[in-house]
């Protein structure tokens, strides 16, 4: 963010001083311009990272235009967050995968068509397995978590606000790049956010993106997060 300065340009005035016996006016003293002090300069890095903590504690729910550049294809992410909840559905076609994240278990389940299954993959807030993991969850919950908590260890830089997504315009970009030591890795990609913390845009170096299409900041309903089918528990 630059810093803005305002300037303060200081009135000069003439004042004309009368003397008994009609003495001449003599100028008063000018003053030297003042200037207001500049705003201090917020880190990229301390921004992102109040801008993804104020996302993280949101509750929406959201829909995304996730465009892959090679192959060239399009999906639908749908996205439900609460404050202990998340639900992403990965839509392509008539087919869909789902993530469904909540303090008791995790369950992954899959749609196409009139065909619905689900299994429960984890339980009592354990890793879910690699297998299970989809890129649109991970972005929602261990991204944004690590950005809001650790966007110090990373190379953060500010980039022109001009990639907002078209539900929400985009108050703040940050390219973000590396990670070291014990710090979560975190996908390099540039991330944009609204003035509240909703994500409006990703764009990866592959040329791949995620975009915002649509959003309701409203608590989703509880059944939003329960499996869309009886779930097989394979943990």
């Amino acid at each position: 963010m630059r810093a803005q300065r305002n300037f303060v340009v200081a009135a000069l005035a003439l004042v004309a001083i009368g003397g008994c016996q009609g003495g001449g006016s003599s100028p008063a003293p000018t003053p030297p311009p003042t200037t207001a002090s500049a705003t201090p300069s917020i880190p990229a890095a301390t921004s992102l990272a109040r801008l993804a903590s104020a996302g993280a504690a949101l509750t929406y729910r959201a829909s995304y235009t996730a465009r892959e550049r090679h192959p060239r294809s399009t999906a639908t992410w749908n996205v439900w967050r609460a404050p202990h909840a998340l639900r992403v559905d990965v839509v392509t076609g008539r087919a869909s995968a789902t993530l469904i994240v909540t303090p008791a278990a995790s369950y992954a389940c899959h749609a196409a068509g009139h065909r619905r299954t689900c299994f429960r993959v984890a339980r009592n807030g354990r890793p879910i397995p690699a297998a299970f993991r989809l890129l649109a969850q991970d972005l929602f919950s261990s991204d944004l978590l690590a950005l809001s908590q650790h966007a110090d260890a990373y190379d953060v830089t500010s980039q022109p606000v001009s990639m907002g997504g078209g539900a929400l315009q985009a108050s703040a970009c940050f390219a973000v790049r590396g990670g070291s030591g014990g710090t979560p890795v975190v996908t390099q990609a540039t991330y944009c956010f609204s003035s509240d913390g909703v994500l409006t845009t990703v764009r990866y170096p592959s040329g791949n993106s995620v975009e915002l299409a649509s959003v309701t900041l409203q608590q989703p309903p509880a059944a939003s997060f329960r499996p869309y089918a009886h779930p097989t528990p394979i943990a």
